[in-house]
């Protein structure tokens, strides 16, 4: 029987540095995860019904359900596609503890205005289900940026493998010398990286990837800055990609892509 896909998202922060291609924000899972143990992927999770509550809903007042509707066109219900942007940032501030917010009056969120340890003790309660992430934002005074996030590619994890996932991916900037604290549950390390140099290491098998991310990556590859990057793949069509796994005579499998040849037989 097949194992049916949960829906997640995920954040790709990107940055630009001076005279040089932009760095993505890549993050290592932990040895003993279930999925894609130790390989290096983009902050993200699996959707919560919380994410598209009316709460959660009305934080979200610079992009409506109908203009989320619109862009996650294959989502049925419009708050739940709202949902996808939220539980991007929400699953990016709980892996590592990078938060994109605005005050109620429209100010970038100021980290330095929370101590480190509340911080942390947040992400925590947030992650083990005990404190509500559109509960916790509403009583800070912020909203989530969710204006800043561009629905760029939507992965689905091939049938027969043992966990699956229906994920849209998001791209955003981050600013220079933002602070990246992995919560050493699920996340262990980080690093900032060119795409360019992150496929390089994937190849030369010093970086152990999913196949959605080089792919991603690839992608990402052919922009030269931040606002490059966002104003493409604004315009990019996004259509759902479903790898398929075909066995080969010595027990391995060889992944199909839509584009491939043989992946219609």
């Amino acid at each position: 029987m097949s194992i049916e896909p949960r829906e997640a998202a995920t954040l790709v922060l990107m940055r630009d540095r001076h005279g040089a291609q932009p760095e993505v924000l890549m993050v290592q899972r932990h040895g003993q995860d279930v999925f894609a143990a130790g390989a290096f992927v983009f902050p993200g999770g699996v959707l919560e019904e919380s994410d598209w509550s009316p709460e959660a809903i009305r934080l979200s007042d610079r992009l409506s359900t109908s203009q989320a509707h619109a862009t996650l066109a294959t989502v049925p219900e419009p708050d739940r596609a709202l949902g996808f942007y939220l539980a991007a940032i929400r699953e990016t501030f709980e892996e590592v503890g990078v938060l994109l917010a605005r005050s109620e009056s429209g100010e970038p969120w100021n980290p330095a205005a929370f101590p480190p340890e509340r911080l942390r003790e947040t992400r925590d309660a947030l992650r083990e289900g005990r404190l509500s992430f559109s509960g916790w934002l509403r009583d800070s005074r912020l909203r989530p940026a969710i204006e800043s996030l561009v629905y760029f590619a939507h992965w689905v994890t091939p049938v027969g493998r043992p966990k699956r996932f229906d994920t849209r991916f998001f791209l955003s900037s981050a600013e220079e010398g933002i602070a990246v604290e992995p919560d050493q549950t699920e996340i262990v390390a980080y690093r900032w990286i060119t795409p360019a140099d992150a496929i390089a290491a994937y190849e030369q098998k010093t970086m152990r990837m999913v196949n959605a991310t080089v792919k991603n990556l690839e992608l990402l590859a052919e922009f030269g800055s931040v606002q490059e990057a966002l104003a493409a793949l604004r315009r990019r069509a996004v259509r759902a990609i479903r790898p398929r796994l075909v066995p080969l005579p010595d027990g391995g499998v060889r992944i199909l892509l839509p584009w491939d040849p043989g992946y219609e037989s």
